[in-house]
């Protein structure tokens, strides 16, 4: 494997929509109904809600696309957290690598590079919300240094539970 990293571009978006659908069709088949497994992986309606975003990012905000030599294999995209409670704290959005680079330190680079992102916008602690089913994802955030923080939420997404990690920026 040969990747790199970048700020994603609006041009970026279809390749950027490619890597979340694919990955909510392989880490959440046992965990989203067919019905909504359908709604949230349609890549049209996916793409034209992240060339709006990218093209509208903040200086807050960072949207990160990993490729394997052409081929779009990660993403990440992080924010200030919009979460009251959270005030302070940079939010890691969606980081999802394609179900082929599992294993392989593509997920581990980018949280690296949004990390140094985040340290660089002045954040100091940041968090993440994960299905609270996805066993796969929340190993790799407590192997990462994310802790568990107890609570938990109502998906926006799905019917089903998410659950709040937190990690300081060393």
């Amino acid at each position: 494997m040969s990747i790199t990293i970048r700020t994603a571009t609006a041009a970026d978006a279809r390749d950027f929509s490619y890597v979340v659908c694919e990955s909510w069709k392989a880490a959440y088949k046992d965990i989203v109904i067919p019905e909504e497994m359908e709604k949230n992986t349609d890549i049209e309606k996916r793409t034209s809600v992240f060339e709006k975003r990218i093209t509208s990012v903040s200086d807050k905000e960072q949207f990160l696309i990993a490729y394997d030599e052409d081929k779009p294999c990660g993403i990440c995209w992080t924010r200030q957290s919009c979460d009251e409670e959270m005030q302070g704290y940079g939010e890691v959005v969606a980081i999802y690598t394609l179900p082929e680079c599992w294993g392989k330190s593509v997920g581990k680079r980018l949280m690296d590079t949004a990390m140094d992102g985040l340290k660089s916008q002045g954040f100091t602690k940041v968090s993440l919300w994960a299905f609270e089913g996805n066993s796969r994802a929340r190993c790799f955030y407590t192997k990462y240094g994310f802790n568990f923080d107890g609570t938990y939420k109502h998906s926006e997404f799905t019917d089903t539970s998410e659950v709040r990690y937190r990690m300081e920026l060393v």
